[in-house]
């Protein structure tokens, strides 16, 4: 085998891993903000339902 095939071949399975590397990340940071999002509408929800309350308690909010 001539060296240039080895390092075509070296640089192939270096390539391979660092694909497999990104895929991973990319897994994890898309997993990551699927969560922020579901953080997000649940606080979203909770501050509608603490101005509901804050409503039939007579102590609504200024309406903007």
């Amino acid at each position: 085998m001539s060296e240039v095939a080895v390092i075509v071949s070296a640089s192939s399975a270096v390539l391979g891993v660092l694909l497999v590397v990104a895929r991973m990340i990319f897994a994890r940071f898309d997993k990551l903000a699927t969560e922020v999002v579901s953080i997000r509408e649940r606080l979203a929800a909770i501050e509608n339902d603490m101005d509901w309350i804050k409503r039939l308690w007579g102590r609504a909010p200024e309406s903007t």
